[in-house]
Order: C-alpha cells, then sequence, then structure tokens
C-alpha cells in the first residue's frame, strides 16, 4: 500500500461508535485513562460548552487509522 491508498479521510464524529473508536486508539497510543473513556470524550468533543471538536479521521476500512482534532 503506498502513502494514502486504501485510507478514506473524514471529518471527526462525535456519535457513540466513533467516541468508542477514539477512546481505543487514544488509550493505546497514551495507555488507559479516564479520560479516554467515550463519556469523557463525549463531554470534550460533543457537550463542552465552548463549541464542539473540529477535525479530521484517517480510516483503513473499519479500522481508525489516524485522528487528529482540536478541541475549543
Amino acid at each position: 500500500m503506498t502513502r494514502g491508498e486504501g485510507f478514506q479521510i473524514r471529518p471527526a464524529e462525535t456519535g457513540p461508535a466513533a467516541l468508542e473508536a477514539y477512546g481505543a486508539m487514544l488509550g493505546q497510543v497514551f495507555g488507559r485513562a479516564d479520560k479516554f473513556t467515550p463519556d469523557s470524550l463525549a463531554w470534550r468533543y460533543r457537550d463542552n460548552p465552548a463549541g464542539a471538536v473540529v477535525g479530521a479521521d484517517a480510516w483503513a476500512g473499519e479500522t481508525l487509522a489516524a485522528h487528529y482534532v482540536t478541541c475549543p
């Protein structure tokens, strides 16, 4: 697979399945922590009074390969 081939770039989402995928990936990268639970990410990404998250994800099929966001 060449660079970028086979990946789909999509806007970051805030639904339950996306938050679960983000939590799993962030936990693998940074270690398990309460700040990566779906409930914690829901507040940070969707329910934050300052606004919703802005970002993008790279998906390889059904596998989250990369996740980049900015939080207000």
